[in-house]
């Protein structure tokens, strides 16, 4: 039997609802940007684009699925920094 582990993001909407990153996300207007610490994130008329510099740019339909990838890419830099 396989056992899939939740993560946070699938267990409640409302923290995401109130999760200042997906609210900055979910006001995203087209051809916007904001910057998240070493992250861009960028609307345009179709995707959430997540760039970091010269190591990727990762385009996004989803906004669920952008938010999920900017907090791990976050979770990342934090367990690097604490290394």
């Amino acid at each position: 039997m396989a056992i899939s582990q939740l993560s946070i993001f699938d267990c409640d909407i409302n923290i995401q609802s109130n999760d200042s990153v997906f609210r900055q996300l979910l006001n995203l207007q087209d051809g916007q940007s904001f910057q998240l610490q070493d992250l861009e994130i960028i609307r345009d008329s179709k995707f959430f684009v997540v760039k970091k510099t010269t190591e990727f740019e990762e385009l996004f339909h989803d906004i669920h699925f952008c938010y999920r990838f900017i907090n791990s890419n976050l979770s990342k830099k934090q367990e690097a920094d604490r290394k």
